[in-house]
């Protein structure tokens, strides 16, 4: 009996001790978790520090990618200017002569008046033309008739 005893005693005691291990372990998870947790709410708010900032920089990047859209609109308005005053100056005849200049206008083809008024926007897109196309588009190529505009528009097609 006393045998009997001594092994419900060590049965018990195993029990209790394996019990005490689990709740050790328990509670070691519980605060790995719980560690785990508070890294997880930190990566969170960086992640949304670093959303608004890239938020932030993206409305930069459009207001300044806009400004240079202006600049070179009225860089290209001058250039253009410039050479109707040339043209004006170099041959006193020409205020009666026709003639058109094709340039690159919102990523695309435009085609102006001698005034350098936009007549008409083509669907081509610069991007596909090849790169001593885009490099003469965005000075601009004067064309003298219709028909030279014609054949101009069909190469760039």
């Amino acid at each position: 009996m006393k045998i009997t005893r001594i092994t419900r005693t060590v049965t018990t005691l195993a029990l209790l001790a394996i019990t005490a291990l689990s709740v050790c372990t328990s509670m070691r998870a519980k605060e790995s978790y719980e560690e785990m947790k508070k890294e997880c709410t930190a990566l969170k708010e960086r992640l949304s520090d670093m959303r608004i900032t890239v938020n932030n920089l993206t409305e930069q990047i459009k207001t300044h990618r806009a400004q240079l859209d202006l600049a070179l609109d009225v860089t290209k308005e001058c250039l253009s200017q410039g050479d109707r005053e040339a043209e004006v100056e170099s041959d006193g005849a020409s205020d009666d002569k026709v003639f058109y200049t094709v340039r690159e206008y919102k990523e695309a083809v435009g085609i102006f008046d001698a005034q350098g008024k936009l007549l008409r926007e083509e669907n081509i897109p610069v991007s596909s033309l090849p790169a001593d196309d885009r490099q003469s588009l965005e000075i601009g190529i004067r064309v003298d008739s219709e028909e030279e505009l014609e054949r101009l528009l069909e190469d760039l097609r």
